[in-house]
C-alpha cells in the first residue's frame, strides 16, 4: 500500500481506538467483518478475517501495510491516507486528561496549574 500515510504504529492505535469506541473485542470485530464481507471471502476476493490477524494488528507486530490489513482499517473507517499530525496525538493526550479529572474531580486544579506552568515553559523557549 503505497498510499499509507501512517505508520504502523498509528495503525495500531487506531484500531485499538477503533474496537474500544465500538465496544468489540477482536472476535466480535472479526464476526461483524466476515458477516460484512461473507460474498467476498467465499469467492476467494478477500481473506477471511481471524482474530490472530486483528490482534497482531493491535499489538502493532506487522511489517507490512497489506491489502489484508487495508481492508480491515476500511472496515473499521480507518483513513489509511490522513497524515497524522502532533494535534492529533495531543488531542488523544488531553482527552485522556479530561477522562482522569473525570474519574478524579478533586485533581482538577493541580492539573490545570500544572498545564498552565508547562505552556509558559514552552512560551519561554
Amino acid at each position: 500500500m503505497n498510499n499509507c500515510k501512517l505508520t504502523n504504529q498509528e495503525i495500531s492505535q487506531a484500531v485499538i481506538d477503533a474496537l474500544a469506541s465500538k465496544k468489540w473485542s477482536v472476535v466480535d470485530c472479526c464476526i461483524s467483518y466476515n458477516a460484512m464481507y461473507s460474498k467476498e471471502i467465499k469467492g476467494k476476493a478477500l481473506a477471511e478475517m481471524k482474530k490472530d490477524f486483528v490482534h497482531r494488528i493491535r499489538k502493532n507486530r506487522f511489517s507490512v501495510v497489506s491489502k489484508r490489513v487495508a481492508s480491515l482499517c476500511d472496515f473499521l473507517g480507518i483513513n489509511l491516507e490522513m497524515e497524522k499530525t502532533s494535534s492529533f496525538h495531543l488531542q488523544k493526550e488531553i482527552e485522556n486528561i479530561e477522562q482522569v479529572i473525570r474519574k478524579n474531580p478533586s485533581i482538577e486544579i493541580k492539573i490545570k496549574d500544572l498545564l498552565k506552568n508547562v505552556a509558559d515553559l514552552a512560551e519561554a523557549s
